[in-house]
């Protein structure tokens, strides 16, 4: 795939984190559409805050409790449109 003219579609877990949130930087500048996963309510409004998420439309960050294997399955069945 031509990544310079093609949108892709990205996850990313843990992208509160030092990496996460490069790594989004970095898509959300290439016009990607970007799942982000965050661990709490306060990872959630920083990144959204950090990112300038409230203005952009290509970019959808939830929480997820990784160690729940319960909430990996809702969290996939919920946002199986963007797989």
């Amino acid at each position: 795939m031509d990544t310079e003219t093609k949108s892709m579609k990205i996850i990313i877990f843990g992208a509160a984190g030092t990496i996460g949130n490069f790594l989004s930087k970095k898509y959300l500048k290439k016009n990607n559409k970007l799942l982000l996963f965050v661990k709490d309510q306060k990872s959630k409004k920083k990144l959204i805050k950090l990112l300038d998420l409230k203005k952009k439309n290509n970019a959808i960050v939830e929480m997820l409790n990784i160690t729940k294997k319960n909430s990996i399955k809702k969290k996939i069945d919920k946002y199986s449109f963007f797989f």
